[in-house]
C-alpha cells in the first residue's frame, strides 16, 4: 500500500465522519429552532424530524421544520384580545355614560 492509499482513506473518513454530523445536526435542526422560539412541543418536533429524515424521504422533515416556526403566541394573543364589535360597543357605552355626566352637569 503506498502513501496515496492511505490518504484517500483518510479524506474517506473525512467525509463519513462529516456526513454523520450532516445528518445529527439536520436531525436536531427543527428542535433547536423549535426550542430557541419556546415552542411548546419541543419533543414532538424532534421526533416528527428524525422519524421525517430518517424514514419518510424528508416529507415529515419539512413538516417539523414548518410546525418549529408556527408562533403559538400569536394565536393566543388573538385568541386574547377582544374582537372589534366588542371594542365599538364598549366605546360606544362610554361615549353614553360621557354624555349622560355632561348632561347632569
Amino acid at each position: 500500500m503506498s502513501i496515496y492509499d492511505f490518504i484517500a482513506f483518510g479524506a474517506m473518513l473525512v467525509v463519513f465522519c462529516g456526513l454523520i454530523f450532516l445528518v445529527i445536526w439536520l436531525g436536531d435542526l427543527p428542535a433547536n429552532i423549535a426550542t430557541k422560539r419556546n415552542h411548546p412541543q419541543v419533543d414532538s418536533v424532534r421526533v416528527m424530524s428524525w422519524l421525517g429524515l430518517l424514514f419518510t424521504g424528508g416529507i415529515l422533515y419539512l413538516a417539523a421544520i414548518i410546525w418549529a416556526h408556527y408562533d403559538y403566541n400569536a394565536v393566543n394573543q388573538q385568541a386574547e384580545n377582544p374582537s372589534l364589535k366588542e371594542l365599538e360597543s364598549r366605546v360606544a357605552q362610554l361615549e353614553a355614560n360621557l354624555k349622560q355626566a355632561e348632561d347632569h352637569a
